[in-house]
């Protein structure tokens, strides 16, 4: 069963002069990356625990990425060829390594101080267990910490119904053997997400730690970003996923869920920020509401809680900014400021309150018209359409 670390801050990370201890290897992809690319290796070669295997798969950068990894000598392992995606630099360079424990960050992620000594002595010390996760950090374009996600424990049944991949990977370690019983990575995006329910669906056991073990870059400009590439890996995982042979049927009943709130969740890579794609991602985004309301009718509830949380975060998030900058600017007049604000902020907290009773009231009206839960749903998600296009274009989805 699924365990977590009571406290990982006390567990003692093996030294570079101490016995050599289980090989761990990394594997670093990377494209045109080179602008965060020392930082990846250098958080992986900086570790205390010495024995490491450090390999770089470069997909053919043009961007001085093979000077950088040159002026490394015979610390690293390095190639640099076209490949089809991640997936494939991933494979590639775990069946060129070694070792033991496995894991892979992109060019622009980094481990934590002590990460790699922790897996290793974890792993010799729970041989039951296939993976370890930890807590991610996120980080700026300048590496500062900016952002925290906890470490949640694996769950199988919520990872499949709430299209949840709950592990990040850059805070990840796994087991060799694991990986060469389940296969590697699936030749599509949500490449980790697939692996990790392969994994369980196999009863692999995934442990948690509350030490942070990675931290992924926020904001940067990222292949893995694009939006019509995450769309497909997230839908496609799902059906995957109930395609598998004998799967047990309180897994089976969850489909339908499944597939609208895999719908849903593919909303949020929609970026607003780009203005020549912000159009062709509205629709986009209505179609794929549309779609998470049709797949499960009883969904929206769920769905319609989802969307007000999401737009009132997107409403508080350019207010607090607003703020932060005229408190700098006029300290002595914060509290006259304050005030003000407070006042400002009810007026759109009040549109919502009323799109949502409308949305419910339309809701409730055409259920008792007719008892049709489709026709009903789909009124539903043409008159929630509004709700989505507010939360695009305040950049509640502008996610990295």
């Amino acid at each position: 069963m699924p365990d977590s670390v009571p406290d990982a801050a006390h567990v003692s990370v093996q030294s570079s002069d101490e016995a050599a201890g289980t090989l761990v290897s990394v594997v670093i992809t990377t494209f045109n990356g080179a602008r965060f690319l020392r930082d990846a290796i250098e958080s992986v070669l900086s570790q205390e625990y010495a024995n490491i295997e450090c390999i770089v798969v470069d997909a053919a950068s043009t961007d001085g990425t093979q000077a950088i990894l040159a002026t490394y000598g015979d610390r690293i392992t390095w190639i640099s060829r076209p490949d089809r995606e991640a997936f494939d630099a991933i494979n590639e360079g775990w069946r060129m390594s070694k070792g033991e424990v496995l894991a892979w960050v992109n060019s622009d992620d980094v481990w934590e101080e002590g990460a790699a000594g922790f897996a290793a002595q974890y792993f010799e010390d729970h041989p039951e267990v296939d993976v370890l996760y930890g807590m991610c950090g996120g980080i700026d374009e300048e590496g500062k910490l900016t952002a925290e996600f906890p470490a949640r424990r694996w769950d199988l049944y919520f990872a499949v119904k709430y299209c949840d991949p709950i592990i990040y990977q850059a805070a990840s370690f796994i087991r060799r053997s694991t990986i060469e019983e389940v296969g590697y990575l699936y030749t599509d995006w949500s490449l980790d997400h697939d692996l990790w329910l392969r994994i369980a669906l196999q009863d692999g056991v995934l442990h948690t730690t509350t030490l942070r073990l990675g931290s992924a870059r926020l904001g940067a400009a990222n292949p893995g970003h694009d939006p019509s590439l995450l769309i497909r890996g997230k839908l496609g995982l799902t059906k995957r996923f109930f395609e598998t042979p004998a799967l047990p049927a309180r897994m089976q009943r969850l489909r339908p869920q499944a597939m609208s709130n895999s719908y849903w969740r593919c909303i949020p890579y929609l970026s607003p920020s780009l203005s020549p794609k912000r159009a062709r991602n509205l629709l986009i985004a209505a179609k794929l509401l549309v779609q998470a309301f049709l797949a499960y009718p009883p969904n929206s509830p769920y769905l319609l809680k989802e969307m007000v949380r999401e737009f009132m975060s997107a409403l508080r998030r350019p207010l607090r900014a607003r703020v932060e900058l005229i408190r700098n600017s006029f300290g002595p007049l914060k509290r006259r400021i304050e005030s003000v604000t407070r006042a400002v902020a009810f007026k759109p907290m009040a549109l919502t309150v009323g799109t949502v009773g409308t949305v419910l009231v339309a809701t409730a009206a055409m259920l008792s018209a007719d008892g049709s839960t489709l026709k009903a749903a789909s009124t539903f998600a043409f008159v929630a359409l509004p709700l989505t296009a507010a939360l695009l274009l305040y950049g509640a989805t502008d996610r990295s």
